[in-house]
């Protein structure tokens, strides 16, 4: 969040969430942790032997563009913000009344005789290696040791990341005009972000921009694609660390299931299995669409047979469905930090 004034820039991220990966058994025990990342709460389960299940990649999350000290310019530090984003306001103010060519000149003053040294951090606390440091960290909060080296089994790859920039009536930059040529800005400094990372480090140079962006009078949105690359056809039915719990308790009926005692009423069977399978989703506190809860049962219980499936070493996918999209829409506010003062450290 922004340290002097609050205000925000608001960033759109389309991202891929709620894949699964798949595990190959079922875990002798599971462990459930909340992970603070780029402002949001990132649950994750963590198998015995070291597997990590992110449970709900979001898809609101906050970003940050954080003015870096810079002893050539110092202006557009925490001190001095305030006058000069003053100094932009009484600039534009002077440049509405000149002639188109004067007009320019007061442009090209404002745009590039400044050099201002950013950082922009879109999503590099989703990275895997992020994802495991947090994790690793947390495990070791608890005292918690595992039998295996952690691996996330369902990481985030990025693929495009695109600004696009809004603005209001008001603006600076609707004053002094040249918008086109200021996005077109933009896109270089963003293309400096990097898709493995998430991080870029760019010179910003527009101060009509940033004072826009500070005081909200601009907002950035960046549209973005990423995928899970084992997981591009498969959509959970409920929650993996609900799968397990469930597929445990299931599995244990199946094992003391008496397949003499119903041999001919296959259809009751059909019936009591559903309501035991929708008793076991309310032991796991898991709330599930009707729709779902029936593709579920079709998939837990055999239909020639009336009897619970094997649980095998894919046993995961029993709770899943093909994926119709894997795309979704949101919105990531990012605050501009600015700079502790001329000289200081980052």
């Amino acid at each position: 969040m922004l340290k002097a004034f609050g205000s925000l820039v608001m960033i759109m991220i389309i991202a891929v969430t709620g894949a699964r990966a798949e595990s190959n058994i079922l875990p002798d025990a599971l462990r459930e942790l909340s992970l603070k990342v780029h402002g949001v709460e990132l649950k994750v389960s963590v198998a015995d032997d070291g597997r990590v299940m992110v449970e709900n990649y979001p898809n609101i999350w906050d970003a940050t563009l954080k003015l870096l000290p810079a002893v050539t310019t110092p202006d557009f530090s925490e001190r001095n913000l305030t006058a000069a984003c003053r100094q932009v306001e009484e600039k534009v103010a002077f440049a509405r009344s000149l002639p188109p060519m004067a007009k320019e000149r007061v442009l090209k003053e404002i745009r590039t005789n400044l050099s201002l040294p950013m950082r922009v951090d879109i999503f590099s606390g989703f990275l895997e290696s992020s994802i495991l440091r947090a994790t690793s960290e947390a495990l070791d909060q608890e005292g918690l040791v595992l039998s295996g080296p952690l691996k996330l089994l369902n990481p985030l790859v990025w693929s495009s990341l695109k600004p696009n920039l809004k603005w209001e009536r008001d603006a600076f930059i609707e004053a002094l005009g040249s918008t086109d040529a200021l996005v077109q800005s933009l896109e270089r400094n963003v293309a400096t972000v990097s898709l493995q990372t998430g991080v870029g480090v760019t010179e910003w140079s527009s101060q009509d921009l940033l004072c826009d962006l500070i005081r909200g009078r601009a907002t950035l949105v960046f549209e973005t694609q990423s995928h899970i690359p084992s997981l591009l056809s498969v959509r959970p039915l409920v929650p993996y660390r609900v799968a397990v719990s469930v597929a445990r308790e299931l599995k244990q009926v199946r094992e003391a299931w008496d397949k003499n005692r119903m041999a001919n009423r296959m259809d009751l069977n059909w019936v009591n299995l559903g309501r035991t399978i929708e008793r076991s989703l309310l032991r796991a506190r898991s709330a599930i669409q009707d729709a779902d809860l029936a593709i579920l049962v079709s998939q837990l219980v055999d239909e020639r047979t009336g009897e619970l499936r094997e649980f095998k070493s894919d046993w995961i996918k029993l709770f899943q469905v093909p994926a119709a999209t894997l795309s979704l829409e949101g919105h990531a506010a990012a605050g501009v930090v600015l700079a502790s003062g001329s000289g200081g450290s980052e």
